[in-house]
């Protein structure tokens, strides 16, 4: 039951819902990404004023880190009926807020490049890590800690739905800011490429050493793996620098082995 403070000089105006929608969309948002965002025509002082209404509103929860420092703020478990009561809803699947104490900059760089994604027409649904990983264990009981690290570390950062032409492509997000071992890499790069299922992958790199050591390893893999040599399909693998998604989005080129195009064309 509803408590009597709860919505108390607070009127779901379609900026208050834009908010919400925000914050339920990834299960978390900063106050800068929702300057970016919504609030963007908002000053930093009113931003806040908002946030903390809909936090005496119980419409958002307050998200710290461990030393209680104020991260931002996470959907509150009612908040996706609201949305739905207003006709209200998201292409984004069910997020929950990550471990934000260890992957904090990664998820908030994942959520930008999503944010710009589902902007296309052509984006029917986006899945994010989280609730990837709670679809791989529906069902399994009883697995060792080594082999759920090994499906876990086996999960992208989203999986985005597009129809473009007739076709509907299911591909993989993998944001690379920090560099990872040839072994981890390879054996990832094996799964996408002949058992993921994927029509591709994009992956995001943070600089050129990662972009060359990804790239590396992918050559490597094609022209190695047993796995890959006797795969009935190969999945493409793409990659793009994280640079120059933040200068120009659509104009970004990816590249893999033997093909490229540039973001725009995910879009149409």
């Amino acid at each position: 039951m509803r408590k009597r403070s709860d919505f108390v000089g607070l009127q779901l105006t379609p900026k208050i819902l834009s908010v919400l929608q925000e914050v339920n969309d990834y299960g978390f948002r900063t106050i800068s990404e929702l300057r970016q965002g919504v609030l963007k025509s908002e000053g930093r002082e009113w931003a806040w004023r908002i946030m903390k209404r809909l936090v005496t509103a119980n419409l958002v929860r307050v998200v710290h880190d461990s030393t209680g420092a104020h991260l931002g703020w996470s959907p509150h478990t009612r908040t996706k009926s609201i949305l739905l009561q207003h006709g209200l809803s998201s292409i984004v699947e069910d997020a929950k807020p990550p471990k934000y104490s260890t992957s904090f900059q990664h998820d908030m760089e994942v959520r930008w490049i999503l944010d710009h994604f589902k902007k296309f027409s052509t984006v029917k649904k986006i899945v994010p890590e989280s609730k990837l990983k709670r679809d791989a264990f529906i069902g399994i009981r009883g697995q060792r800690r080594r082999e759920i690290n090994r499906i876990l570390s086996l999960i992208p950062d989203a999986r985005i739905t597009i129809q473009s032409d007739g076709h509907t492509y299911e591909v993989a997000l993998e944001v690379e800011l920090t560099q990872k071992t040839h072994e981890r890499i390879q054996t990832k790069l094996e799964h996408y490429i002949a058992k993921s299922g994927y029509d591709f992958v994009i992956y995001v790199c943070a600089d050129e050493r990662i972009y060359s050591l990804i790239r590396r390893n992918y050559d490597w893999v094609f022209e190695n793996s047993p796995t890959v040599k006797f795969a009935d399909q190969k999945t493409e693998i793409y990659l793009c620098l994280h640079q120059q998604l933040k200068s120009n989005f659509l104009k970004t080129k990816l590249r893999s082995r033997s093909d490229e195009f540039i973001v725009c064309e995910l879009a149409s």
